[in-house]
C-alpha cells in the first residue's frame, strides 16, 4: 500500500482529512471548497495547523471531460528531440498558473 502524507502524519497527530481520491485543486478551491466550511466550523477548537495538498491529479489525472491531462501536456515522441521538447510549454504554463492561483 502506498502511504500518503496523511498516513505519515497520522500516528503522531490528530488529523481530520477531507481528501478524496482523484480530487483536483480546481475542484477543491473553486467548485467544492468544503474545507473552508470545515475550518469555519472548527475555528473555536484550537486548531494548530492546516495542510492543503493539491497538484498531482491536476497534472496526471483527468480533466472535467474525463480526458487524461497528460495527453494535452505531452507531445508525441519525436526521435532526436530532447525531453524538454516533448512537453507542451504553453499547456504546462496554463496548468501551473491555475495551481498557483489555487494556492493564493
Amino acid at each position: 500500500m502506498i502511504e500518503d502524507v496523511i498516513d505519515q502524519l497520522e500516528p503522531d497527530y490528530l488529523i481530520w482529512s477531507l481528501d478524496a481520491a482523484g480530487d483536483t485543486c480546481d475542484n477543491m478551491v473553486n467548485r467544492n471548497p468544503e474545507y473552508m466550511q470545515a475550518l469555519v466550523k472548527r475555528r473555536s477548537n484550537d486548531v494548530k495547523g492546516f495542510l492543503f495538498s493539491a497538484a498531482g491529479n491536476d497534472v496526471i489525472g483527468e480533466d472535467l471531460l474525463g480526458a487524461p491531462v497528460l495527453g494535452r501536456l505531452l507531445k508525441r515522441h519525436r526521435p532526436g528531440k530532447d525531453a524538454a521538447w516533448h512537453v507542451d510549454s504553453a499547456e504546462l504554463a496554463t496548468i501551473l498558473s491555475s495551481l498557483e492561483a489555487g494556492y493564493a
